[in-house]
């Protein structure tokens, strides 16, 4: 997705609105920098002209920790917005060191963007793009939809797994108040459930 045409900027005229990040948390600083350190920079992160951090971050804050002074950059203005929104968040939903909830944002973000890009882009083919397992795809988007909705209990639960039980459930209970309902309508006879 990269031009495959970059600049070096000094690392220290780069900076990050943290409002408009996907990640929150940074994890494996440490060991990107011994990364770095050893084979160095194979892509570039993302900036703006005014040098506003848009894909990259872990790379970006691990380089700066290694004390390095300088960082290859591509420009966003050589990138449409589709294909900024999609480099950031197909790299962010590869990574492992995102919080679950991080993650199912993420995976629904991005489908959501391959969506508005391509009418006949489906859950399958967002399963392949990114590697993970299309039975989790519908899974995690049903958790993002929860927690983008203000559902507490999904966005502060435990674990991934105990956030799909709630949802699932919550969903599951949801379509049983509609069968009844349904089944009120034709028959209003039949006894409360």
């Amino acid at each position: 997705m990269t031009s495959g045409h970059f600049t070096s900027l000094p690392i220290d005229s780069i900076w990050v609105n943290r409002e408009k990040r996907q990640r929150r948390e940074l994890r494996g600083i440490q060991e990107l920098g011994f990364s770095l350190q050893a084979i160095g920079q194979l892509h570039p992160i993302i900036v703006t002209r005014e040098n506003e951090l848009k894909a990259g971050e872990r790379r970006w804050t691990a380089a700066k920790s290694i004390g390095w002074t300088h960082i290859n950059v591509q420009f966003t203005d050589e990138l449409d917005e589709a294909q900024l929104q999609l480099l950031e968040l197909e790299e962010n939903v590869r990574r492992e060191d995102l919080t679950w909830q991080e993650q199912c944002l993420a995976v629904d973000a991005y489908h959501k963007l391959r969506e508005s890009v391509d009418p006949a882009w489906d859950m399958n083919k967002t399963a392949a793009a990114i590697g993970i397992d299309r039975s989790l795809i519908g899974k995690y988007r049903a958790v993002a939809k929860e927690i983008n909705d203000g559902n507490d209990r999904v966005k502060s639960a435990p674990a991934l797994s105990t956030a799909i039980g709630i949802t699932t459930r919550s969903a599951q209970r949801k379509q049983a108040s509609v069968l009844e309902t349904v089944a009120r309508v034709v028959d209003p006879s039949l006894p409360p459930v």
